[in-house]
């Protein structure tokens, strides 16, 4: 028997550890690889994508904004772009549907439908209007800004059969909406699923009435909640699913909230394989009250350490949050910590996407400005991360990933967006503000598009920094049938590292474009 031909387990595990180290340390950066394709598309106004998804005929389906309409404010946007990335002609009107009042409206998410039959069936369509005027008028307006939901035809026209003449508005007297800061594209994430008997939909909401009325909250009501709601194929809710179709979730405000308001953020949907779904996202509350009179405490927001008094927002007490529930709408409280899993150190954690792992457990993706508890590292306290944290199939914080649990990035002032599984490892979006020093830039790259490929253990393998001259702002990513990642967002060509101002240059000037990439993120 040869033994050199048998090391040990523990000699083993050093070369798999040695292996995964130099492969970290030898992460390629790549600037826009060869089949990188780039579609920009916009009105005269102010126009941008929050997310992508591939379309049955190779093309694909964006939700975003549009101001293409004089002292309208933004309105909902949704393009159809066919297999090449150009706009398709058939569809809306030159490619593009589109909706609003004259407040500011915007388009969040939109998928293709499918049929019993499995065939595509039309567009489903989620954002919010801060009026009920215009296109909206008899839509069920409630006050305040209200959630939309639009049903489309294959053609990009309103469904009759949907709503009122295609669009129905869901909401209280208060604010329901999808995103809280309405114009830096910050806040991404998937808000509608397709579901057995029709459609789940996330957001937050304050109102107490309209829909709202007598809706039982899980936890905590204060302030905004996170809501999901259930919708059948002409808008109408599912009454089995949560209370009367609706999911109210919410956490306990912290002591000396300061500037901020305690509320609850829900930016990421996600179906999962144990035939539920999973919520992601931020929070400023204490924790959540379970049955039995205790509570589920949310470690960062409790220690006292951080100050919402503060003037830099690094400072701030908030919480990423993942929490879990069935088909029915019922927290999975034997997940976690009764259905939740905090993450988060004393200080800011906004935490946006997550991906369901092979092993029963989730990555989720966002941005760090904390040094201790499950987010110790070693860095200015001034500095925000990029991060990923891997929870493990019992919700608690899996020490194997990355380092303890968690995979800092880095990068000030950026943040990973977006985060899904691809051919087994991880791939992450981020943004990139400032160039980093493992690829200089060419002059007038003020912000690009960055992908990261890491292993399921979160160790870097592969960067690539997309984008060109301008602003490149990514918010929505997704893999097409062809392992190709779509990646949205906006694209102004008008801004500059060196000036930060728009300016009329190389055909530039005119503010914010829808964008659209396409690439493969191999190894090889």
């Amino acid at each position: 028997m040869n033994t050199f031909l048998r090391p040990s387990f523990a000699c083993l595990a050093s070369l798999l550890l040695s292996s995964a180290l130099h492969a970290a340390a030898e992460a390629k950066w790549i600037l826009n690889p060869p089949d990188l394709e780039t579609t920009i598309w916009g009105s005269k106004g102010e126009d941008g994508a929050y997310s992508v998804h591939p379309t049955a005929d190779g093309g694909c389906i964006v939700a975003g904004c549009t101001s293409a309409t004089p002292k309208q404010g933004r309105d909902l946007a949704v393009s159809k772009l066919r297999a090449d990335l150009s706009l398709d002609p058939a569809f809306g009107n030159g490619g593009t549907w589109s909706a609003g009042s004259t407040g500011t409206d915007q388009a969040i998410d939109a998928i293709e439908i499918r049929g019993k039959d499995g065939k595509p069936d039309g567009y489903l369509v989620v954002g919010y209007a801060e009026k009920g005027n215009g296109d909206f008028e008899g839509c069920g307006y409630h006050g305040g800004n209200d959630i939309v939901v639009a049903r489309l035809t294959m053609e990009g026209k309103p469904d009759p059969a949907f709503g009122h003449n295609g669009i129905r508005m869901y909401g209280g007297s208060e604010d329901d909406q999808m995103i809280y800061h309405y114009s830096n594209f910050s806040e991404p994430g998937d808000r509608v699923v397709q579901t057995e008997g029709g459609f789940l939909v996330a957001g937050m909401t304050k109102s107490k009435n309209g829909d709202l009325k007598g809706i039982a909250t899980v936890g905590w009501q204060e302030s905004m909640d996170a809501l999901i709601f259930k919708i059948d194929g002409h808008g109408e809710f599912v009454a089995d699913f949560g209370d009367h179709g609706i999911l109210r979730v919410g956490n306990k405000p912290c002591p000396n909230m300061g500037k901020r308001s305690p509320n609850d953020f829900i930016w990421s949907l996600k179906a999962d394989a144990g035939g539920g779904f999973a919520g992601s996202g931020f929070h400023f509350g204490m924790g959540m009250p379970v049955a039995g009179g205790g509570m589920a405490l949310s470690p960062g927001n409790n220690t006292g350490i951080g100050d919402n008094s503060s003037d830099s927002v690094s400072d701030h007490k908030m919480d990423g949050w993942l929490f879990r529930f069935d088909e029915h709408g019922k927290m999975r409280t034997s997940w976690g910590d009764h259905g939740i899993a905090y993450l988060g150190g004393s200080r800011q954690e906004k935490l946006y996407d997550s991906a369901a792992t092979p092993d029963g457990g989730y990555v989720v993706c966002g941005r760090s400005a904390s040094i201790d508890l499950e987010f110790t590292r070693t860095g200015k306290v001034d500095d925000f991360d990029e991060v990923l944290v891997k929870v493990g199939p019992d919700g608690k914080v899996d020490k194997s990933f990355g380092e303890h649990g968690v995979r800092f990035l880095g990068g000030a002032l950026d943040q990973v967006s977006r985060v899904l599984m691809y051919q087994g490892d991880i791939l992450a979006l981020a943004t990139s503000i400032a160039p980093r020093a493992e690829l200089p830039l060419p002059p007038d790259y003020y912000q690009q598009v960055m992908v990261i490929r890491l292993s399921p253990k979160g160790e870097p393998l592969r960067y690539w920094s997309l984008g060109k001259e301008g602003e490149d702002w990514p918010v929505g990513m997704a893999i097409d049938a062809q392992g190709r990642v779509l990646i949205a967002g906006y694209h102004n060509g008008g801004k500059t590292h060196d000036s930060g101002e728009k300016k009329k240059a190389k055909g530039a000037g005119r503010g914010r474009d829808f964008m659209v990439m396409r690439f493969r993120p191999d190894l090889h």
